[in-house]
């Protein structure tokens, strides 16, 4: 487990410790109302999980397609597939949105950390 992941797990545990029956709101002295609270250490979970890299989706993109010939002596109509695939179309893991440039270290939709090794390393 990395530091961060280390962190997010730490900050869970006292974010349920302190937010759930939070002796400062029982009292009348709190200076946040929980529900601040809560999203304050939400926020801060989030955004040390983009700080773990995650693979992009590779995803096959077609282009091209189908295009229709007549025959100029016969007229008769001929279909020819100009379909090939881009292997080279990348899609963050965390957001779903495309990662504009290859081997980009953070999404730039999101701000996901984006791993671009082999997973089999």
């Amino acid at each position: 487990m990395s530091e961060i992941e280390q962190a997010v797990e730490i900050l869970k545990v006292v974010s349920k410790r302190f937010c759930d029956g939070c002796e400062y709101e029982d009292s009348g002295t709190c200076r946040v109302n929980f529900s601040k609270c809560e999203t304050a250490y939400d926020k801060a979970i989030q955004a040390l999980q983009k700080q773990i890299p995650l693979h992009p989706i590779i995803k096959e993109r077609h282009r091209g397609g189908f295009q229709q010939f007549a025959c100029k002596e016969c007229g008769n109509i001929d279909v020819k597939d100009h379909t090939y695939v881009e292997k080279d179309y990348a899609i963050c893991p965390c957001c779903n949105k495309s990662i504009d440039g290859i081997f980009r270290n953070y999404c730039d939709n999101c701000g996901q950390k984006i791993d671009w090794s082999s997973e089999n390393e």
